[in-house]
């Protein structure tokens, strides 16, 4: 596992996020109020992320135009999301039924990270740990899917 990323809101109603990992930035999310999109910013680079389509449970991750993952929610009773990035998969979905906020990413079928609420006064705040087999800006990606979940909820 990699050091653990923390994704901190700006304020209170914010849905702009501070990515930082061991007290240095990381990464600038700006989240849309209105709809699925976010726009990343991390080391100088813009990435967007939107929903495929309007009604659609699949979003894409793009860079200069040109979408580097995919994911989509494949169950949503069990709030199960898939993401496809070069030919392999990265499943993230709830590890108990008693604890819905806390994510398990899943590579390969084995647990590679965890998503989880930094301290439960602090829902919103996360502590995203995913390996860093999982690049960075896919981390991210994952990252803001629950966001735009838990929003949608």
């Amino acid at each position: 596992m990699s050091t653990a990323l923390v994704a901190t809101p700006r304020n209170m109603f914010s849905y702009h996020y501070l990515v930082t990992r061991d007290g240095e930035q990381v990464a600038d999310l700006d989240l849309s109020h209105f709809r699925d999109h976010c726009e990343v910013e991390m080391d100088g680079d813009i990435y967007h992320i939107r929903r495929d389509g309007t009604f659609k449970k699949s979003f894409n991750l793009e860079q200069h135009g040109e979408v580097m993952a995919r994911a989509k929610q494949v169950s949503w009773f069990r709030r199960t999301i898939e993401m496809e990035y070069s030919g392999r998969t990265v499943q993230m979905k709830p590890l108990s039924i008693m604890n819905p906020r806390r994510f398990g990413v899943f590579f390969d079928g084995q647990q590679q990270g965890l998503i989880e609420p930094a301290h439960w006064m602090n829902p919103r705040k996360k502590n995203i740990e995913i390996s860093s087999e999982i690049p960075l800006p896919l981390q991210i990606f994952l990252f803001t899917l629950l966001i735009f979940g838990d929003r949608s909820d």
